[in-house]
């Protein structure tokens, strides 16, 4: 429509018609749907509706599709991979997240599946340590009916690592290293560790170890082609591009920033472009390994395969001064000791 200049007023008709073609709906209310505030079971980190469904999207998840969380918590992804058609499963080293505090049917995972109508598509959660899954290794690159055995099975692996802030990351192990004697007391009749009431002893889990087993997981676990999406949180002033963890098996595909002030948290989403063998490197975080725990890993692997000599060619020896460097302030990622930066006060984190 236009105006005419010689009355000061509106017309009456268009002066030109444009016509388009409809490709697609901005699907904009289904973020209402999944709203947290009508969800029915929350938690302290249960992720925000819309951003779960961009990562829905991102992990292109679809009918048919097997998508895994293996830090499930309230279980947002599940919701939201299963609206897109997807069969989604979750698991977690806390299993009171999953079932809830309150009554069997009145909280937990299962009360918003029930609430969302998607018990057909969210096949089930299950307790356990990621280190120490029990998912088949995928030791053959292609199902072999042959032999009985299979490949990777996970298309897509969408999750929200443990930051260490709201929800303390933690592993199976022991401080010391010892099992202490107790633990193997006869409790009414059964060994004190095999009872159903026995919670086994936690470390604290450092998020750039988080990230390399997650890394890992999802190069041994993902079809080609399937897709990893997560959070990376990371110092805004200490950030840079080159601290995304990688893999051999994995290419970057997306790298997107949510600002929070002082620091953020990066949208990652990368793709299986090879089938995963023994002999490829674990995934590397750059600077996270201290020279230590980087000679430490380098002589398991020697120690851990046949052919020794392939395995030490393929590990970079690394000279003082790069020692040096990897241990220098300057040289750690945003996202190393994450925890310790988050509640540091601001003159403790500032550049000197």
């Amino acid at each position: 429509y236009g105006a005419d200049p010689n009355v000061h007023r509106f017309q009456t008709g268009p002066d030109t018609i444009y016509f388009g073609r409809l490709i697609a709906r901005g699907n904009r209310e289904v973020v209402q749907t999944y709203n947290l505030k009508k969800r029915a079971y929350l938690g302290t980190t249960s992720m925000d509706a819309e951003l779960s469904l961009v990562m829905a999207n991102q992990a292109l998840a679809r009918p048919g599709a097997l998508v895994y969380d293996p830090f499930v918590g309230t279980g947002s992804f599940l919701l939201t991979c299963a609206h897109f058609g997807a069969f989604t499963m979750g698991s977690d080293i806390d299993g009171r997240q999953i079932r809830g505090s309150r009554k069997p049917n009145t909280s937990g995972i299962r009360t918003n599946v029930t609430q969302y109508n998607l018990g057909h598509r969210v096949l089930d959660t299950v307790v356990f340590d990621l280190c120490r899954n029990p998912w088949r290794e995928a030791d053959v690159p292609r199902p072999a009916p042959a032999s009985g055995r299979g490949g990777p099975w996970f298309d897509a692996i969408v999750t929200d690592p443990p930051y260490g802030v709201r929800a303390g990351a933690k592993r199976l192990g022991r401080k010391t290293g010892l099992v202490p004697e107790h633990s193997f007391k006869v409790v009414e009749g059964t060994m004190n560790h095999l009872r159903h009431d026995y919670y086994p002893p936690t470390v604290p889990y450092e998020m750039s170890e988080v990230l390399t087993d997650l890394l890992e997981f999802a190069a041994r676990h993902l079809v080609v082609g399937g897709r990893l999406v997560y959070w990376l949180p990371t110092i805004v002033d200490e950030y840079t591009p080159n601290e995304v963890p990688t893999h051999p098996c994995l290419q970057l595909m997306a790298n997107s920033e949510q600002p929070f002030g002082s620091w953020s948290r990066r949208l990652i989403t990368m793709e299986k472009t090879r089938d995963w063998e023994p002999i490829l490197d674990r995934a590397t975080p750059h600077y996270v390994v201290p020279p230590a725990q980087t000679a430490a890993r380098a002589s398991a692997m020697v120690a851990s395969t046949d052919d020794s000599q392939t395995v030490a060619e393929n590990v970079e020896p690394s000279s003082d001064a790069a020692s040096e460097e990897v241990s220098t302030p300057k040289s750690q990622a945003g996202h190393f000791n994450f925890r310790e930066k988050y509640f540091a006060k601001p003159d403790e984190t500032s550049p000197q």
